[in-house]
Order: C-alpha cells, then structure tokens, then sequence
C-alpha cells in the first residue's frame, strides 16, 4: 500500500479526476479526507510471486495521480 498526500485541492474535486480509479477493484485507490489534505490510498493484493508485476501497477498509478496533482507527496 501506498498514500499520497494532497494539498490545496478539495475532496470532491480530487473525487471527480480520478473517480475511475476509485472504481478499480484490484489495485484499489480510495480517497480519505484529512482537515488540511486529502489522502488518496493505492492498494494491492496478490500472489508474492507476482509482486513485481504488483508494484508496478500501483507505481503506475501513484505517478498517474502525481501527473495529475504535481504537488502531490507520498506519505511514508
């Protein structure tokens, strides 16, 4: 799992760009609102044998929603 911080942007515009990532099922993104931020959660779950594929898929999206929001940070 991974978190990206986001600042500056309100819940429901962060929920309308990147409403269809929140509807995957595998990895699934979801959107947590903090009182200053919004955290956008990506998850995977599978085989460890596969976890390279895994991770990529859910590096692709943290960069997706990075191009998207560039002020964006991960939370470690």
């Amino acid at each position: 799992m991974k978190t990206l911080e986001i600042k500056g942007v309100p819940e429901g515009k962060i929920d309308d760009r990147l409403k269809d990532y929140f509807q995957m099922t595998n990895p699934t993104v979801a959107p947590y609102a903090k009182e200053k931020c919004v955290h956008v959660r990506v998850a995977v779950k599978g085989n460890r044998q596969k976890e390279d594929v895994l991770w990529g898929k859910v590096d692709k999206i943290i960069n997706d929603i990075k191009d998207i929001y560039p002020q964006a940070t991960e939370v470690k």
